[in-house]
């Protein structure tokens, strides 16, 4: 097998034993089912998981809020899950979910009528650049509020 592969041998729905290849540095990886990435339990300070949970009131003006920290220069913050909901807005704006400084992982437009709890399916991790922090912001100032919270764990 390649060098940076690791495979697992895990069950199917009818409890058949497969193979499953995890992804290199490169993103580069295959197996019968969706390329995965497993957690580094004891890989950094969070012990591999992590969670964040919406700042006190919510996001309501376009400074952003750090959902996690740089994990180191090997290491990845990969976003397994998100919950979102938003009070009544006094105009539309955008909610976006990036790297600090950096690029933009995630971005749904919030309109005016806002929304309850909402867990869109994040059916791959999303992944983010190495050694990156991440944090959620809207892009403009509103009457209202916009809540996220956001697990995930950390991984090469």
């Amino acid at each position: 097998m390649p060098a940076g592969f690791a495979t697992l041998t895990i069950l199917d729905y009818q409890a058949n034993q497969k193979q499953m290849r995890e992804l290199d540095e490169s993103g580069a990886g295959v197996g019968p089912f969706l390329p995965c990435v497993s957690p580094q339990p004891g890989g950094d300070a969070l012990g591999g998981f992590w969670s964040f949970a919406a700042p006190p009131g919510g996001l309501t003006g376009v400074t952003p809020a750090q959902i996690i920290t740089a994990p180191g220069s090997t290491l990845r913050r990969y976003i397994q899950s998100i919950q979102i909901s938003a009070d009544p807005l006094s105009a539309a704006t955008e909610f976006v979910l990036r790297e600090t400084g950096g690029a933009t992982l995630w971005r749904i437009k919030i309109q005016t009528g806002g929304f309850g709890l909402q867990s869109p399916p994040l059916m791959i991790p999303i992944k983010p650049a190495l050694n990156a922090a991440l944090e959620i912001a809207i892009l403009s100032s509103v009457t209202g509020a916009v809540f996220c919270n956001a697990q995930g764990f950390t991984a090469p």
